[in-house]
């Protein structure tokens, strides 16, 4: 008699939730924010008329936040932990680019939660620890992106469609390029205009990516197996 198979999860549906559950947070806090009075109407995409941390950090909408994004750290960790076992199974990056990705995506995912955490608080220590969560949020996972793709652009496994693979190049370039200009903008333009609208094109390049790696793992099959313990009618 064969044993009974373990149950899998298919690992698209993690990456796709540490992609779509961010992303839904903030825009849906942006509309919250908005319809409350806190945030002035804005197409943040457009014209910059907000950041993303002030269009999450006033009530309702910072309940919200911390709501759907601290538990979303864990798909995000869970995303690169996934991806550095698949690089290696399949043999598509060496050892040292993915031991530097998986740590800088576990940066990036723990610092999410001291930013969602501090996000709302008073006090400069508080003030303090919001920036760097988020900067180290936006630059661990931002990198870690990069290294993926370079490894997925040269390895080009068939799971990996020529789509997915531009739209990934077209989202790290994107960080590339809106990074450094948020950051000048910061302290070189008075009016923030500028620095929010780079913002908001940053994070939804980067917030997005997970949702074009869960594409390739999707056709590529790749899956988790569960071990929820023993089965009915059999001793542990």
């Amino acid at each position: 008699m064969q044993p009974p198979t373990k149950p899998r999860l298919a690992a698209a549906w993690v990456a796709a939730a540490a992609g779509t559950v961010p992303l839904a947070a903030v825009h849906v806090c942006l509309a919250v924010s908005i319809g409350a009075g806190t945030v002035l109407p804005c197409l943040p995409y457009v014209d910059g008329g907000t950041s993303i941390s002030r269009a999450c950090r006033t009530e309702p909408a910072v309940h919200l936040f911390r709501a759907l994004v601290l538990p979303s750290s864990v798909a995000i960790a869970a995303t690169w932990w996934i991806a550095s076992g698949w690089l290696a199974r399949e043999r598509l990056a060496g050892e040292r680019p993915r031991r530097w990705m998986l740590g800088l995506g576990l940066v990036g995912a723990l610092f999410l939660v001291l930013y969602a955490t501090f996000l709302g608080t008073q006090g400069d220590a508080y003030r303090w620890m919001r920036r760097i969560g988020v900067y180290l949020f936006f630059a661990g996972t931002s990198i870690a992106e990069l290294i993926l793709t370079i490894a997925l652009a040269r390895s080009r496994p068939p799971a990996l469609e020529r789509w997915v693979r531009r739209a990934m190049i077209g989202a790290c370039t994107l960080m590339v390029a809106a990074g450094p200009l948020n950051l000048l903008a910061e302290r070189v333009v008075v009016e923030d205009r500028a620095a929010c609208f780079f913002e908001w094109w940053f994070a939804l390049a980067m917030i997005g990516y997970p949702l074009l790696l869960a594409r390739v793992w999707d056709r590529a099959g790749v899956s988790l197996e569960l071990d929820v313990g023993p089965t009915s009618g059999t001793r542990p």
